[in-house]
């Protein structure tokens, strides 16, 4: 596996991450407002 495959690989994956924090991040915010 190359570098530029490796970093290429994160990219993606902290991507995916960013997006799925976002989208939690927005539920429990939404919950915590709701009480």
């Amino acid at each position: 596996m190359t570098t530029y495959e490796l970093l290429s690989l994160l990219i993606q994956l902290s991507g995916g991450w960013i997006a799925f924090m976002s989208v939690a991040l927005s539920a429990i915010f939404f919950l915590s407002r709701k009480k």
